[in-house]
This record gives C-alpha cells, structure tokens and sequence, in this order.
C-alpha cells in the first residue's frame, strides 16, 4: 500500500509521515521545497519516497501522479497560520489545489482522498458545544476556503473513489507555529496579560493524538463519506494551560488579567481611529474577542465510529514538545 502525503514537512505531516512507515506503508512525501526537509529527512529512507512541487502547479501535481501510483492520498498542505492570507490566495491553495488533486486521485485511480479541513469552518464565535452536524459559519478567508472544498469533495466523489474529511481543532505539536507556540514564548517569560478571566475553555489537539485518529480512517469503509472531528479527550481553561506550561517551564508564570470590556473598547477606539487615517483595521477585533470565547468541540463521532481515544493528556503534549523528559510514542492503530 502507498500512500501519498501532502504537506509532509509540516507540524502535522512530518509526524503522520512516520506514523505511516510504523505501520508499514510505503509514503510519498510531497514538499514544496527541497530544501525544507530538515523535519523528515531522518525517516527511514527505505519506505519514503520524496517528491517536490506546488500544490497549485496543476501540471507538476499531474507528472507526479502518473510516475507512482497511490493507493491513498492524504491531504495537509495549505495555507495556515497567515491572518493577512486574502481571499483570492486562500481559495487558490486551499480550495483549487485542493480541488485538482481530488480530481487527478479520480483519474488516476486513488482509493480514498482523506483531506485536512477544520474547525475554523464553524466560526471564532462559538459558545455551544458544537459536533460534525452543527451549522457551520466561516468568517475568514482560510475557514471559507476549507469549507469550500469540503463542498467540492462531497460533491464530486463517486464509486471510484472514497472520501473522508477530518476537522482538527487546533493543534499543537513540536513544530506548531500557532496560539500554543506563541503562548509558550510569552510564558517563558515568566509574565502572561490575559484578556479576561481565563476560564474560557478552549478544544486543542496534540498532533499525535490527530494522526493516531487520521490513521483510524484509513481504508475503514466505517469512514467513508464521512467527516470526524478531531481533538484531545477535554477542553481546557486558558488558565489550565498555563498551569501546565508552569509545570513545564518549571518556574512560576504571574498571569494578569485585564478587564475584556475596557481592552475590548479600547482597541475599538484605536481601529476607528487608524480607519480614519489609513482606511483599514489596525489588527482584527474578532482575534481579540476569540480570545475570551469559549471554542468547544464534541469528538463523541470519533470516538463511537473509529473507536478513537486520545492517548496523550495536555500534560504529556507539552512535556514533549517543550521538555526534556522523554515519553515514548503509543499509538493504538
């Protein structure tokens, strides 16, 4: 069985790529950059594969997929991680790349596509505990992006050719340059300002707790024509995160808590303000109104179907991305 991974230098990929050689699957790793291998290139070379191109280069996808063939094809790449990412550059790597390579594993005869989406698609604004059947309502380009070609997918799947589509929460991992990272850098310092109380809960998921779960829908008729969110076993309180990172850094954190209302008015006044001068936002008021929301995602699916159970806590996530205790990797596929 081969398996073809987009993205596979990633946060999530260089992971999922030797989850797969674990299990014994030959894996083409496709990188945008040759020169950007550093996170993989010590796999064993004798079941990877590596290949490089644009997502976006039609022709290049094309020349790749007639050199191999795949039995399967998982889906990473894309953008992320870029708020100032537009519309139109969202939807060409995102939704039309996405797009070309569902139709080239049509052609070319591909099992199962398995693509990466999210949970942005629901929204920044989310206080219910939402699952895979709650209302979507993407507010950035990225999340209208994803959901986009999640539409694409189910639309234009047929019997020669299984889908199933995974929306992680956000993740976190060794190489993860999101809101875990950057909050880590900050409370190295010692010193962390919160806007608001703290206690808004907050759905993360450990990047190996999401490719033990990617690999329980490969090749599972179970998944088929299915979406699965992903995440660790428990939300978790701003304030318990970094309690956790206190007990990685291994010194106290002084949290500070500012009032959301007077931060929140405050900065509505200084984007009117620079509106008036610059004709554009300063910074995005909905980045900070997140930031006190609660964003809590229901993985009952997962875990009923796939019979997907998170291995590692918050606790063990953080000790191996930023501490020096080493745990070994337990994987249940």
């Amino acid at each position: 069985m081969s398996i073809l991974v987009t993205g596979a230098n990633g946060c999530i990929g260089n992971i999922l790529v030797r989850f797969l050689v674990g299990l014994g699957y030959e894996v083409i790793a496709l990188v945008l950059d040759e020169n950007d291998t550093d996170k993989i290139k010590n796999i064993g070379i004798g079941n990877v594969k590596f290949v490089f191109g644009d997502i976006c280069d039609k022709e290049k996808m094309e020349a790749i997929f007639s050199a191999s063939i795949f039995h399967i094809v998982i889906h990473l790449a894309g953008i992320v991680h870029n708020p100032d990412a537009t519309l139109e550059e969202c939807m060409a790597v995102n939704y039309k790349a996405t797009s070309d390579l569902f139709d080239l594993s049509k052609k070319y005869g591909v099992k199962q596509f398995i693509f990466a989406s999210s949970v942005a698609i629901y929204g920044d604004d989310v206080e219910n505990v939402m699952d895979e059947y709650s209302p979507v309502n993407p507010q950035t380009p990225y999340a209208l992006s994803k959901l986009k070609a999640e539409e694409y997918i189910k639309s234009n799947h047929d019997n020669k050719i299984e889908y199933t589509i995974v929306r992680p929460t956000t993740v976190y991992g060794k190489y993860d340059r999101g809101n875990i990272n950057r909050l880590f850098s900050i409370a190295k310092k010692g010193f962390v300002p919160i806007i608001g109380d703290g206690n808004n809960r907050k759905s993360f998921v450990y990047v190996e707790n999401l490719v033990e779960g990617i690999g329980r829908v490969i090749l599972n008729p179970d998944a088929y024509e299915q979406v699965f969110i992903l995440s660790d076993a428990e939300p978790y309180s701003v304030n318990r995160v970094l309690k956790e990172m206190e007990m990685v850094i291994g010194k106290k954190i002084i949290i500070v808590h500012l009032p959301a209302s007077i931060i929140l008015f405050a900065m509505n006044v200084m984007n009117g303000l620079y509106k008036m001068i610059f004709r554009k936002e300063f910074f995005s008021i909905s980045s900070i109104t997140k930031l006190v929301t609660n964003n809590v995602f229901d993985i009952s699916k997962a875990r009923r179907v796939l019979n997907f159970t998170p291995l590692y806590t918050l606790t063990e996530g953080l000790q191996k991305i930023y501490g020096t205790k080493k745990i070994v990797l337990r994987y249940a596929v």
